[in-house]
Formats: structure tokens, sequence, C-alpha cells
């Protein structure tokens, strides 16, 4: 009689959305779940050795999208920290990067309309030199 009951119950009209919001109770990832995750994917993002500065910028303003989607909102000198550190560039490049800015701020850093100074530099600087090298390897006398 129970199982007859409820299968009544979402025979109506709503009876879709009451199949929806049961199962939202049982599978759905409640906010604090879905924060902490898309805090977990920012925190752990690193440009891999394939991957081009372009798109590596470009999925970093993802995960910052996601993170304010969760109302998550990090400083400017978190995001810009981050943002050098996930670029895993060569110490060299993120002197360069540092003595470039004015202020540490992601907005100092990158600019998501246009390529500043600094980012134009990583550019020019990533497909300079092997990635492979070591931060304190000095390059060949000639």
């Amino acid at each position: 009689k129970q199982w007859y009951q409820r299968r009544v119950r979402v025979a109506g009209e709503d009876g879709m959305d009451r199949i929806i919001a049961a199962l939202d109770r049982i599978y759905k990832e409640d906010s604090g779940q879905a924060a902490y995750r898309a805090y977990s994917r920012f925190e752990g993002y690193v440009r891999l050795d394939s991957m081009s500065l372009q798109s590596y910028i470009s999925e970093f303003e993802k995960l910052i999208s996601d993170l304010k989607k969760h109302n998550i909102t990090l400083p400017e000198t978190v995001l810009a920290f981050r943002f050098l550190n996930s670029a895993q560039l060569l110490t060299d490049k993120v002197d360069l990067a540092l003595a470039t800015v004015k202020e540490m701020t992601y907005n100092a850093i990158f600019i998501p309309s246009q390529l500043n100074s600094v980012v134009s530099a990583y550019l020019i600087l990533v497909k300079s030199a092997p990635k492979s090298l070591s931060s304190r390897a000095k390059p060949p006398i000639l």
C-alpha cells in the first residue's frame, strides 16, 4: 500500500518535479562540498609542460570564475602569487615578473582584456627556454 501511495504521489502534474527533488536530496552535492571542490581544483591547478601559456591563463580564469560562483573571493595578492606559482616558471622568470610590476596584485600580473608587459614577457621567456632546465642552471658559455 505504501508503494502505491508513493506512486500516486508522483503521478500528478508536478510528479517529475517531485522525483527530481527526491533524487536531489539523495545525490545532490551541498554548497559547502561544491565550494570545497572548486577551491581544491583552483589550489591544485598547475601548468603542464605541454600546455601553452594562453591555455594556462584561460583555465586559470575559469577556475577563478568557478570560485566566484561559490562566493569565494581571494585577495588580489593571493591570486597573483597563485598565478605565478601555478605557471611553474623558472625562478629567473618569476623574478622578472616581480620586478616588472609596481604592486603585487593579480590585475598587475595579468589583465584579462589585454596582455600586459608581464604576460608578454612570460610568452617570450617560456618559448625561449626549455622547461626542463633547473632554476639554478646557467646558460652554456659560447
